[in-house]
């Protein structure tokens, strides 16, 4: 009886050792160097980690860095020297000239061996272990704490016909950043289907510090008709300062972040140019109609819930056709309109939406605020500004022509300042 637990003792043992169901085993760690500085460009923390594993054998070793603002970056980490079973794994971090300074942390520390037993050591983990699991950042110049400024966004075109095969919306982002340059830039997608696609920007002209970014979106044939819009825009730089520009945003900018696809029979009109204001007067233009019943004019006070304030009559023609709508009982401040346009089968589509301001100043946008270098001011009429310290003693006089007004400001140290007309007053924040 004694011989034959024996044998099943022996058979059991030998059935587990088949079997990898513990994780790799880490012999030692550490960071190099201790100290980065960034002062003259940027720096690079190697992280080393051996470890051993009974079986299969150790991977991926993942080294999680935490920066000092806050961001984490992970990677895998690379086989150096020995092997799977016994073997020294390094990653190498690039920490780019104007990061925040700090304190850079690696938390967690993970192994993995190939039939997925991992094990995870925390900060406090590596310290108990005997482990120096951080390091400093160092720079005595600069750094980059801001992200970048959005100086402005257009997309092309704003309508898409895929009656007869794909489309593409071209999305153009020119911005601005202080000191490490703006990258990466996304321009969050979302399809009238609900989906959403996102894909980083190409710097087209100029340079990650004042450039031009593009990302052009293939609409496949067949794809669902409707409303496209931007949404969120994301703007980073390269230290992982960030800022998002949702709907919304964009529309309280004066830019306008959706577009019109349309295919086949789906639209009754096709409109050769998107609604804009001149003169007060709301203007769109039609290639061709066929089908369509009227357009509806609708307003809005925030941008989102509109109403109807008029219609006008279509003309159901093949040839281009001009339409004009003036709205003679505007509300003071800003006004959001749209077309509606409706066919005799009830179905609807809408025009992209644009945006006027109405009332007795002059000044009635001025972004962005804070800002770093340049101000656009949006002024109905022509007028002239001056700009104050936050004493009140003049630094400026601007004449401004209707429209927008870029001015660059880059000269003026941080802190507050004034714009001033005649009938209105902003005060102002440079970073």
């Amino acid at each position: 009886m004694r011989f034959i637990l024996l044998i099943v003792i022996f058979a059991y043992s030998t059935y587990l050792k088949s079997q990898d169901v513990s994780a790799p085993e880490l012999i030692s760690f550490s960071v190099v160097p201790q100290v980065v500085d960034i002062g003259n460009g940027p720096g690079q923390v190697t992280i080393s980690i051996e470890a051993t594993d009974d079986l299969s054998g150790a991977h991926p070793i993942f080294a999680f860095y935490n920066q000092p603002n806050g961001s984490q970056t992970n990677s895998s980490a690379t086989l150096v020297s020995g092997n799977r079973l016994d073997g020294v794994w390094e990653k190498t971090y690039t920490i780019p000239q104007f990061s925040q300074t700090g304190t850079g942390t690696i938390d967690p520390l993970r192994l993995c061996d190939m039939v997925g037993n991992c094990i995870d050591f925390d900060f406090q983990d590596l310290v108990d272990l005997g482990f120096d699991p951080d390091f400093e950042i160092i720079d005595n110049n600069s750094q980059d704490i801001s992200a970048p400024e959005l100086i402005n966004f257009s997309m092309v075109p704003q309508i898409i016909d895929i009656s007869n095969g794909p489309g593409q919306i071209t999305i153009s982002i020119e911005a601005t950043d202080d000191l490490s340059g703006a990258h990466p830039i996304f321009a969050f997608y979302n399809q009238p289907n609900g989906s959403q696609t996102n894909s980083s920007a190409t710097l087209v002209s100029g340079n990650r510090l004042d450039g031009v970014w593009e990302k052009t979106y293939t609409i496949p044939q067949f794809s669902q008709t409707g409303t496209g819009t931007i949404d969120p825009l994301r703007l980073c730089d390269m230290v992982g300062n960030c800022i998002n520009f949702d709907f919304q945003d964009l529309v309280n900018l004066g830019f306008d972040p959706d577009f019109e696809i349309i295919g086949g029979n789906a639209l009754p009109v096709v409109f050769s140019s998107g609604l804009r204001i001149e003169d007060r007067n709301l203007i769109w233009t039609t290639s061709h109609e066929y089908n369509n019943r009227r357009f509806v004019v609708e307003r809005s006070n925030g941008g989102i819930l509109f109403e109807s304030i008029g219609d006008v009559e279509s003309s159901n023609t093949n040839v281009v056709t001009h339409y004009s709508y003036i709205d003679k009982n505007q509300p003071i401040g800003d006004n959001y309109y749209r077309i509606k346009q409706v066919d005799w089968s009830g179905d609807f589509a809408y025009s992209n939406i644009v945006r006027e301001s109405s009332g007795t100043m002059n000044i009635f946008k001025v972004h962005p605020n804070p800002f770093k270098s340049v101000i656009t001011v949006n002024v109905i009429n022509t007028c002239t500004i001056s700009i104050l310290d936050n004493y009140g003693r003049s630094i400026r006089q601007i004449e401004l022509v209707p429209g927008a007004n870029k001015i660059n400001l880059s000269k003026l140290d941080r802190g507050l300042y004034i714009i001033c007309s005649e009938e209105k007053v902003f005060r102002i924040i440079k970073n």
